[in-house]
């Protein structure tokens, strides 16, 4: 290739030669080669980073010789709004159940 190719890329459609830094065609607006294999490696990365998390959650998933009632538990510790509504019930359960001295 000469410096001349080496600046532009001919456009597949209607060969015009455009300049390198061109997402597109002047003259037809066809997308660069280079953007579709840059969108076309970007796409495969992303799909192989996908399957990489989906196999790496898939082997750290407990089994489920647990419960449904012990990862409800689990869950319910975990999460501070529910952490928040039980400690509320419990003050509400204590104030009820206290006895007031009636005043002389």
């Amino acid at each position: 290739m000469d410096a001349a190719t080496d600046d532009n890329w001919a456009c597949p459609e209607c060969t015009l030669l455009n300049k390198l830094l061109a997402e597109a065609c002047e003259a037809c607006g066809a997308t660069s080669p280079l953007v579709l294999a840059a969108l076309a490696a970007q796409s495969e990365s992303t799909e192989r980073e996908r399957k990489d998390s989906e196999e790496s959650n898939a082997s750290s998933r407990p089994s489920r010789g647990s419960s449904m009632d012990e990862d409800y538990k689990k869950a319910v510790d975990l999460d501070p709004w529910s952490q928040a509504e039980d400690e509320w019930a419990r003050v509400e359960a204590t104030q009820a159940t206290k006895t007031t001295k009636p005043r002389k």
